[in-house]
């Protein structure tokens, strides 16, 4: 990292900012592409829980390639300055590295997307066993991560 000053180096902390984050990017490799997306997101024990429909280019892609690259983002502000490059932003921020696995048991399914739910309603959710049957969910076993902020 080059602005070492801003790196985080407690588990916890970049853990927490995983917690909070309002933004999940989930990059894949499609042949010779990079293929990003912006996704809802929960964690938990190391591993990052996404949901998506249960067909389409990231399921393609994924099932080719199961490395991923995840960037989250949590309390961005832009700080104006008086000159254009004067101009910064306060964030927090984590990138990690893992494979992504498509949870299959309902049972699995259902765990990881209370761990999403829980970061905008409380409680343990209710779902329809039809839209359990149609939604994927994936686990980002994630095998290294780096934090950064600027305050």
């Amino acid at each position: 990292m080059r602005r070492s000053d801003r790196e985080i180096h407690e588990r916890a902390e970049i853990e927490e900012i995983i917690q909070q984050a309002e933004i999940c990017h989930l990059a894949m490799v499609d042949g010779e592409e990079p293929y990003i997306v912006t996704m809802h997101h929960g964690w938990y024990k190391g591993s990052l829980y996404l949901h998506c429909a249960s067909s389409g280019k990231k399921l393609d892609i994924l099932g080719k390639n199961p490395a991923v690259c995840f960037t989250v983002l949590g309390g961005w502000a832009t700080t104006p300055g008086l000159k254009a490059c004067d101009w910064s932003a306060r964030y927090r921020s984590v990138v990690g590295f893992g494979r992504a696995e498509i949870l299959v048991s309902a049972e699995d399914k259902r765990a990881g997307l209370d761990l999403i739910m829980a970061r905008h309603a409380a409680g343990r959710q209710v779902y329809d066993e039809k839209a359990l049957q149609a939604v994927t969910v994936i686990r980002v076993n994630v095998t290294r991560m780096t934090g950064k902020a600027k305050a």
